[in-house]
């Protein structure tokens, strides 16, 4: 009874995310929301503390990093929200007889570790799911958790049809509303379009399927399970930073260095670099070092001479750093 009153609370959305596990009260009650906020709380951190923006753009690596934290703070978030339940349900009472007979410190550490080993469980269930290729693992434990509630809802639905609660016409007409948006749903899911200065790289499960699309026009794909990523076509700009780099004879140069670059395999670019942000900062690490060694081989009147007799040192410098690059572009 105490869990129906609670279903219009915000309680109730959050029992529906894990399945009714939050009302039953089970070892998995928290389920897979400290992780979400978790992820949320790093999200806000990439775009806030420069540590956390560096790793971002430090392609694979930097993910694994940010994906680490973002366990640490599920075990935490999870914590303490152990807490709070603890708390709660040894305030809860029903007919003046307390629901934990026995509280207090043990209880609270034993509600701790259950209902954290039960978050932490979930995690790895759905990082293994991912990992194996089968789906997003949070999302399908989040559906799970969602459709679980299904049979019941439409039994619930049933007898308060039967019991003239609801009318047949409002059901019809609750029904035609719900194939229409679920329509609509998968229909804006599905279609996508490319414009002509992107390229589109289609992803199933997180690895690409099939070849780069590179035409321009209204495009069809599977709705939920495939994902579009596009990538830009445009000759795009990088502008490093100014620095004095020394050269042969022991001399000081201010460079400023500026480059023009365009992907030309949108397929390793993206297997590499995922996207625009981590291609920039890896331009700034390849071009600064392949510009600064270039400069230590020659000499000052080398660098800064006019005249026709000038050594090319352009295509060379380039063609090392292409060679450090190897990211498609």
């Amino acid at each position: 009874a105490y869990t129906q009153q609670q279903q219009g609370s915000l309680r109730g959305p959050y029992d529906m995310f894990v399945g009714g596990a939050f009302s039953q009260a089970t070892i998995f009650a928290l389920g897979i929301m400290p992780y979400i906020s978790a992820s949320i709380i790093l999200q806000l951190f990439t775009a806030v503390i420069p540590y956390f923006e560096k790793l971002q753009k430090m392609g694979e690596e930097g993910r694994k990093k940010i994906t680490q934290y973002t366990r640490y703070g599920t075990v935490g978030l999870a914590l303490v929200q152990s807490v709070g339940i603890s708390i709660f349900l040894e305030s809860m009472n029903v007919g003046g007889v307390p629901v934990v007979p026995i509280g207090g410190i043990p209880f609270k550490l034993l509600t701790m570790i259950t209902l954290t080993a039960g978050t932490i469980f979930v995690m790895w269930l759905g990082e293994q799911i991912s990992e194996r290729g089968i789906g997003n693992g949070i999302s399908l434990i989040i559906m799970i958790g969602i459709i679980a509630r299904y049979p019941t809802d439409f039994l619930n639905t049933w007898r308060a049809l039967q019991l003239g609660q609801i009318t047949p016409l409002r059901l019809v007409l609750l029904l035609v509303v719900m194939v229409f948006v679920i329509g609509a749903v998968i229909l804006a899911n599905a279609v996508y379009t490319v414009s002509e200065v992107q390229q589109m790289i289609i992803t199933q499960f997180g690895k690409p399927v099939g070849d780069p699309v590179t035409s321009a026009g209204l495009k069809i794909k599977v709705p939920f399970i495939q994902d579009v990523n596009p990538i830009d076509k445009r000759v795009l700009e990088w502008d490093g930073n100014p620095s004095d780099m020394p050269t042969k004879d022991k001399l000081y140069i201010s460079v400023d260095l500026f480059a023009r670059w365009r992907i030309t395999d949108p397929l390793q670019y993206f297997l590499r670099l995922r996207d625009e942000r981590s291609a920039q900062s890896r331009l700034d690490d390849i071009l600064g070092s392949e510009t600064r060694n270039a400069v230590a081989k020659h000499e000052l009147i080398e660098i800064i001479r006019t005249t026709k007799d000038r050594k090319p040192l352009r295509d060379a410098l380039l063609t090392d750093a292409e060679k450090e690059l190897d990211m498609g572009a």
